[in-house]
């Protein structure tokens, strides 16, 4: 892969989208960490093999590897040139139940902390805009997708934005204009409220029912 360098406003803009989609995720509440508990509880019982492919994504997959060099250009200018091994000598706090049993895929994540994710800024794009079968079953569940929730998505695939993270990655080279940011900041937004029509009890109802559908076989 051949890397481009990186605009600092393309950058700037990015965080701008990056802040937008969290306000988006933040609204699925605790869906993350009961996947986790409910994944760990899973793994220290020996697993239901059943149940394996919808575990905690950061468990299971590590993006983080897999997406190196895409990630790395960013990163260095982020974090520096030595951000990987920073992120690998950090405390996990999976390795106390997982390092001696067997995951499937390729996980667990080494950016994975006890707050969530180490990488706080531009993560791998499809972390960054995944929507996990979970997240896609309770938007499908309360009308705001029509999406098929039996794998994850991208958030493009459900919604039209701009193909503008490939250039802010170093992927593709480019400029990203104010015009391709507000639309892809109002997409996001268009989706979000949607989304927060339902209030805090409503979410988390359908957060349970979730993680029971496709964790706890209820």
């Amino acid at each position: 892969m051949v890397s481009v360098r990186i605009h600092s406003d393309n950058v700037k803009k990015y965080k701008q989208i990056e802040k937008t989609l969290f306000r988006l995720f933040r609204l699925f509440d605790n869906l993350c960490m009961l996947c986790y508990e409910e994944t760990i509880h899973q793994i220290k019982e020996g697993g239901n093999r059943n149940k394996v492919r919808h575990w905690c994504c950061c468990l299971t997959d590590n993006q983080v590897h897999d997406h190196w060099e895409s990630l790395d250009n960013i990163q260095k200018v982020i974090c520096g040139p030595n951000w990987y091994d920073t992120v690998k000598k950090k405390h996990t706090v999976w390795r106390a139940v997982a390092q001696k049993r067997s995951l499937p895929g390729n996980g667990p994540c080494p950016a994975l902390g006890s707050g969530g994710c180490l990488i706080c800024s531009c993560r791998p794009i499809t972390c960054t805009t995944q929507l996990c079968e979970k997240m896609i079953f309770i938007l499908s569940k309360m009308g705001i997708s029509k999406a098929n929730y039996t794998r994850p998505l991208q958030i493009e695939e459900i919604i039209r934005l701009p193909n503008i993270l490939r250039i802010v990655y170093g992927q593709e080279k480019g400029k990203i204009d104010f015009l391709q940011v507000e639309s892809y900041v109002k997409s996001i937004e268009g989706l979000r409220v949607e989304f927060e029509k339902f209030d805090l009890s409503q979410r988390r109802k359908m957060v349970v029912e979730a993680i029971n559908c496709f964790l706890c076989g209820k």
